[in-house]
C-alpha cells in the first residue's frame, strides 16, 4: 500500500505538505504516526520528535540498559 493511498483513507489532504518520514516505518507504524497527527492537531514530524523525546526520558528512569534491550527485542522482531 502507497503512503499516498494511507495518507487519503485517514483523511490527510494530498496536496499538503510532502513528509518524508524517515527512518522508514512499517504501514503499522506510519499509520499510527498519521492517526495521531490527524486526531491532535500536531504535525507528524513533531509526533515523531515528541515520541522519540518521551523514549529518552522513559530510558532514564527505566536504565538506559532496559530500554535499549526492549528496543533490540523489537528491531529483531521487524
Amino acid at each position: 500500500m502507497s503512503k499516498e493511498l494511507i495518507k487519503e483513507a485517514i483523511g490527510l489532504r494530498p496536496e499538503g505538505h510532502i513528509y518524508d518520514m524517515r527512518p522508514r516505518y512499517d504501514v503499522d507504524t506510519y499509520i499510527e504516526i498519521l492517526r495521531i497527527s490527524k486526531e491532535t492537531g500536531i504535525k507528524p514530524n513533531v509526533v515523531i520528535r515528541i515520541a522519540t523525546k518521551l523514549m529518552f526520558g522513559e530510558m532514564r528512569e527505566q536504565g538506559r540498559d532496559a530500554v535499549i534491550k526492549a528496543i533490540m527485542r523489537a528491531q529483531s522482531k521487524d
